[in-house]
């Protein structure tokens, strides 16, 4: 997920009636606009802006925080170049503050009235790239044409109902982000631009839009004969940040003809690097319960206490957590992150007893849903390719050979001393008889 595009299109503002009026005969004549409600019906509805987190579908949400801020923007000067005419950008008043857009999130903290904390979860729900209900939102999905991504989303509303403009103008807030969250690359803008439009209506100063885009161009003066700026591609509605992942398979198969098929095997997987808070999936083929069977060593409590898990921290996985396993089965971790500046590894490790034990399975059989285990069994979790490995445990008997070449043997000729044995005693008793 490298390359991020535009999901969708915005409607245009409809700003051209109130910048044919923005500057008025003399600022005294206004009665300042302050007590905005944000309610859509007085003036619009306040501005939200929303952290959007993608991911694979196997992915689960990665645990961590980002911090945004807003501030009010620079000034800056009216651009008077004949054919690329500018409005000048003016500051934005204080008052500016977040607000929760959900009062009950508790995911998001208020840490100032200008500053904001969001933290990510595996408790936190998630949308399939696709879905209607993310029309109109510049996610940073890696293909928009697939179905193989997922989001998280979390909004913060900007609050001007403490907030006083005294005369028309384009008012200008710069939001920052700030934070990481491992295998996360985050968003290649920042910074979004919040555009506050007030206008002349009639003499009374009225709040006509709110604009977010990237970058710090300015409107045109007129929108009807000169393009207007931002552009329709600079206009967003948030903050889109990837996550990247890859998921780790490893299983056990038991061969030779002194091999048990239900002897289970102490398998382990330790991860260094993993996200410790995060809550990682799993998937695959084996006994959540197993009974204790003559050829295993373990207890039956001490193999259903570990076994029987549908998910690991990151925590467990670098501590090493131990599943028993025995022919056929195997174990999938569900979206270990791509970290390129510190590589999450991993290692599977085994008690093979007795058997011998040999790294990766490179048969293509059924119970592994027909894909070669191949990959080494310890390594670094790479971008673009999930890892595939485990182990054989092979345990082959030597025949005896010499006198006794085969058990059809012995057994012929146990039935033949037995059926001597029967004609002598029946002989020997005829002849008592005739006596």
């Amino acid at each position: 997920m490298k390359i991020k595009k535009l999901f969708a299109g915005f409607a245009a503002a409809a700003l051209a009636a109130g910048m044919m009026s923005m500057v008025p005969a003399s600022a005294a004549d206004y009665t300042a606009l302050t007590g905005l409600t944000g309610n859509g019906t007085a003036d619009p509805a306040f501005p939200v802006v929303e952290k959007y987190l993608v991911m694979d579908k196997d992915a689960s949400v990665p645990y961590g925080t980002y911090t945004f801020t807003i501030a009010p923007g620079t000034a800056v000067a009216a651009d008077n170049t004949a054919g690329s005419e500018k409005m000048p950008i003016l500051a934005g008043p204080a008052g500016a503050k977040f607000a929760k857009t959900v009062a009950a999130d508790n995911t998001i903290t208020l840490d100032t009235a200008t500053s904001a904390t969001l933290t990510f979860s595996s408790a936190d729900s998630t949308t399939n790239e696709g879905d209607n209900s993310l029309s109109g939102k510049t996610i940073g999905f890696d293909n928009a044409s697939a179905t193989d991504e997922k989001v998280s989303i979390k909004s913060l509303t900007v609050d001007f109902s403490e907030v006083t403009f005294d005369e028309p103008g384009v008012y200008r807030y710069v939001i920052t982000e700030a934070g990481t969250i491992s295998g996360v690359t985050n968003d290649s803008d920042t910074t979004i631009t919040l555009d506050v439009y007030v206008v002349d209506n009639n003499g009374a100063l009225e709040l006509n839009s709110y604009v977010l885009h990237k970058g710090e161009d300015a409107p045109a003066k007129n929108p009807a004969t000169t393009p207007a700026a931002p552009t329709l591609a600079d206009k967003t509605t948030g903050f889109s940040n990837v996550y990247d992942t890859q998921n780790l398979e490893f299983g056990k198969e038991v061969t030779g003809n002194q091999g048990s098929k239900d002897k289970r095997f102490a398998v382990t997987v330790r991860t260094t690097g993993a996200n410790a808070a995060t809550v990682y999936q799993l998937d695959g083929n084996w006994e959540k319960e197993p009974d204790k069977k003559s050829a295993t060593k373990y207890t039956a409590a001490d193999m259903q206490t570990a076994n029987n898990v549908t998910s690991l921290t990151g925590a467990q996985l670098n501590a090493g957590y131990t599943f028993y396993l025995c022919d056929g089965e195997y174990v999938k971790v569900k979206g270990l992150e791509v970290n390129s500046t510190t590589p999450v590894t991993y290692a599977i490790t085994e008690d093979a007893e007795e058997y011998k034990s040999t790294e990766t399975i490179a048969a293509t059989v059924a119970k592994y849903n027909d894909i070669n285990h191949t990959d080494p069994v310890s390594g670094s979790i790479a971008a673009d390719k999930d890892v595939y490995t485990g182990y054989v445990n092979e345990r082959e008997g030597v025949i005896p050979t010499g006198v006794i070449i085969s058990i059809a043997a012995p057994a012929a000729l146990a039935v033949i001393v037995a059926g001597c044995l029967v004609y002598l005693n029946v002989k020997r008793k005829r002849e008592d008889s005739e006596e």
